[in-house]
């Protein structure tokens, strides 16, 4: 595939991760956007790469909008955490119905809950459609 796209300048758009809590999820993200990132350069070196925070990405689709976490700073922590928790859950669930609504033909893979990587990465993949076509900046 990668090598297909050598005639094209590809772009590539991948999520910039902030804190990773675990050691294990650090070693398993590196290993993943290292191999990603290792092919593309492998076989083309022209490559526009952006890394894009999700709050940027999630902001572009109104779906994704769920409770305002500024209120919950004032909470004890523990109050404070169990609400993140709850909104992370709502944008993941929000996502994969977005994308499953935006491209039906992947909507059967789209329900599984563990399918919010693929979720988030159709629509973070259309976002960048949608930043390279000028549609928004």
């Amino acid at each position: 595939l990668i090598d297909s796209l050598k005639e094209y300048r590809p772009v590539v758009f991948i999520e910039e991760v902030f804190i990773v809590r675990a050691q294990a999820n650090m070693k398993n993200y590196v290993t993943r956007y290292g191999t990603l990132l290792g092919a593309v350069y492998a076989h083309i070196t022209d490559v526009e790469l952006y890394e894009v925070p999700p709050t940027q990405w999630q902001e572009h689709y109104t779906s994704l909008t769920t409770t305002d976490l500024h209120s919950s700073r004032r909470l004890p922590r523990a109050e404070a955490a169990a609400i993140k928790k709850q909104r992370r859950a709502e944008i993941k669930q929000s996502s994969r119905s977005t994308a499953a609504c935006l491209y039906p033909q992947f909507s059967k893979d789209l329900q599984k809950t563990t399918a919010d990587g693929l979720s988030d990465a159709i629509l973070l993949c259309l976002y960048g459609a949608h930043f390279i076509s000028g549609r928004i900046s």
